[in-house]
């Protein structure tokens, strides 16, 4: 091995520890959640209406339809 840094590891730890607490401080697990929902209700409004459009499936912001 020509070189070796366990510096590189420590900052990485901290980005994701800092990460963490951001997505835990501004709640954006919830976040997701509600914006999820409201798109998935108005897919399903929107499918309601459209026989193009099928399946309306998903969970939080991850959603499509077929």
């Amino acid at each position: 091995m020509e070189y070796f840094n366990t510096s590189v590891q420590s900052v990485s730890c901290a980005v994701v520890w800092q990460s963490l607490d951001v997505i835990s401080e501004e709640e954006l697990q919830q976040n997701a959640l509600e914006v999820g929902e409201y798109l998935k209700q108005g897919l399903c409004e929107l499918q309601a209406r459209h026989s193009l459009i099928g399946d309306v499936r998903g969970r939080d912001s991850f959603l499509e339809s077929n």
